[in-house]
């Protein structure tokens, strides 16, 4: 049973400083029985993730730190709930994890210093590496943390609602949706959101529950192009708009907001909701590093056509580069090299990327792994996939009927 003598309230608290901090070394032991009354994140093996709840109980195991049994208290509601201890693929307290195994003979749940060598001198590669590309890996937060965030983007859109009053902000699980659209409108852009989440989740390995944003995504929808335009200007320092009707603003800290206006189509309103939140949750996953272009373009469109089914702008975008591709015999030779791929290229991009999904998933992981890891996205996709990009072009001109095809 867990001590309340002020010996173990010190442990605690020595416990959370380190780990908050970052600091435990590898063979630094951590004492599981601790936690009891801590408020910790629990990723099951079963690729799911329980956020921010409360250790109710734990019932030590016969080695020293290790548990055999642990219920906790489950958010909103406080349900307690038991958690089967082989279920559990990791523990994490003040967003760090605590490298915790299984062990089979002893039936207990335990630290694991050789899992938390393996895990420290990963991260000290992969930080090399990012460094080199002027990237981060992004940080865990607690649940306080998260709150906070969530107040921080509050209090932006306070600042919106002073140039745009009249505007309604829906809060849900992940995001800040703020707009002037009716009512009756909003739940079923919210539930795209909410798919797009739950398939970009599967194809990234992201445990379901588990919240990526820095925060929640702040999302802000007008009915008209006149206002979208005015917000660009007035709260994101933004002159030039162009002729985009979303945009994905991804910040350096991890803040995501995205603006966008309805137009007159709600089915492509959707499309491109959909398709600028994917790029916010693309810059969020695992690190800061960038991915290219056409992957980015790619699996935006890809989600977009997964989701919203209601429009056909993505399959219409994919028959015309096609033709485009085959009447020129080339991808348009900046396809793979490009910040900003051409319009006409987003089609031959959702197709290259569904085409490697559609050849591994897990392979797909492997290569976006690679890229966020810090690796030149070319190195990563050999690694993964074992093609050069002369042999993917390859695979695409094949697809289409252009099997001359160049990049």
């Amino acid at each position: 049973m867990f001590r309340t003598s002020m010996l173990a309230t010190l442990a605690v608290a020595c416990l959370s400083a380190l780990i908050g901090a970052g600091a435990l070394a590898a063979d630094e032991p951590v004492d599981l029985t601790l936690l009891e009354g801590k408020t910790i994140d629990v990723v099951l093996k079963a690729g799911k993730s329980m956020e921010a709840v409360e250790v109710a109980k734990v019932t030590p195991g016969s080695a020293a730190g290790s548990i055999k049994a642990m219920t906790v208290k489950v958010p909103p509601t406080g349900r307690i709930q038991p958690l089967v201890m082989t279920s559990i693929e990791e523990l994490k307290l003040d967003g760090q994890p605590l490298d915790v195994l299984f062990d089979l003979k002893q039936r207990t749940l335990a630290h694991s210093p050789e899992r938390r060598a393996k895990r420290l001198e990963y991260e000290a590669r992969v930080k090399e590496q990012l460094k080199a590309k002027r990237a981060h890996l992004w940080p865990e937060y607690s649940a306080p943390q998260q709150q906070t965030f969530v107040d921080e983007e509050k209090e932006f859109i306070n600042k919106i609602a002073k140039v745009f009053p009249g505007m309604t902000l829906y809060e849900t699980k992940y995001y800040l949706f703020y707009t002037d659209m009716p009512e009756v409108q909003i739940k079923g852009y919210i539930a795209y959101l909410d798919d797009m989440y739950a398939q970009l989740c599967k194809a990234y390995g992201v445990p379901e529950g588990k919240n990526v944003w820095r925060g929640k995504c702040v999302v802000v929808a007008f009915v008209e192009r006149k206002s979208f335009t005015e917000f660009e200007q007035k709260l994101l320092n933004n002159a030039d708009s162009g002729g985009a009707q979303g945009i994905a603003h991804s910040f350096g800290n991890g803040r995501v907001v995205i603006s966008c206006y309805r137009g007159n189509d709600p089915a492509f309103f959707a499309t491109v909701l959909v398709h600028e939140t994917s790029h916010g949750f693309v810059h969020r996953y695992k690190s800061s590093a960038r991915i290219p272009s056409w992957i980015n373009e790619g699996i935006a469109d890809w989600v977009a056509a997964a989701v919203v089914r209601a429009d056909d702008n993505v399959q219409r975008r994919q028959r015309e580069a096609a033709r485009i591709a085959k009447e020129s015999g080339s991808l348009g030779g900046n396809f793979f090299d490009d910040k900003n791929i051409e319009a006409w290229q987003y089609g031959a991009a959702t197709t290259i990327v569904d085409m490697l999904l559609k050849m591994s998933g897990k392979q797909y992981r492997a290569m976006i792994d690679g890229i966020k890891d810090g690796l030149d996205w070319e190195e990563s996709l050999k690694q993964a996939y074992n093609l050069t990009v002369p042999e993917l072009v390859q695979r695409y001109g094949q697809y289409i009927g252009a099997p001359n095809l160049r990049p």
